[in-house]
């Protein structure tokens, strides 16, 4: 984003490992000026009220219990006329799942909630819903993608798989699965 747009940009984890490895990746494309990374909690984000314009989450909620303290937090951070955009995983037909999947190696540690509960949930912590797509095809679309150029070339030698480990292709054989039998659906909401 800061790449694209200009804007800066501030990222969250609770890994210091992670912030550690995004402070130096952000150094290597040379955008320390507008990009930095700080070891925090989603629950309690280490920054002032009203402090940014936009803020974005992709694939988080999931692994967070208490959904409405975690918008409310972004909704405190943000300025009142700021946006929010997510892109998560729900719950789909309540069927069980299969683990591990990309976001927990085991049940204790996976929150999934329903679209329509995640949508009150916002709703309840005084965001407005503008767009709220099932990108779930489209995710499968570009698994089946990734799966061809990996046979033929072979997987890349940066990207998510570096970072998961050797459970990687289990992970996402049982996420694919369960998008499919509609146990879990791909969430954007703005």
């Amino acid at each position: 984003m800061a790449a694209t747009y200009g804007c800066r940009v501030s990222g969250v984890d609770l890994t210091a490992e992670f912030v550690e490895t995004a402070t130096a990746l952000t150094s290597r494309v040379g955008l320390t000026d507008k990009v930095d990374f700080r070891v925090g909690s989603a629950l309690d984000l280490p920054f002032p009220d009203a402090k940014f314009d936009c803020a974005r989450s992709q694939n988080v909620a999931m692994n967070i219990a208490d959904r409405p303290r975690y918008y409310a937090e972004m909704h405190r951070v943000l300025r009142p006329d700021g946006r929010l955009a997510i892109q998560d995983v729900a719950m789909g037909n309540a069927d069980k799942l299969d683990f591990p999947v990309m976001w927990a190696d085991r049940p204790e540690i996976s929150f999934l909630r329903t679209p329509d509960d995640t949508r009150a949930m916002l709703e309840a912590a005084d965001f407005r819903v503008i767009q709220w797509i099932d990108n779930t095809e489209a995710a499968l679309a570009e698994a089946e993608r990734q799966r061809v150029a990996n046979v033929s070339a072979g997987p890349p030698i940066l990207g998510i798989h570096v970072v998961v480990g050797p459970s990687f292709r289990e992970k996402m054989r049982n996420a694919q699965k369960a998008m499919i039998e509609g146990r879990i659906a791909v969430l954007v909401r703005a």
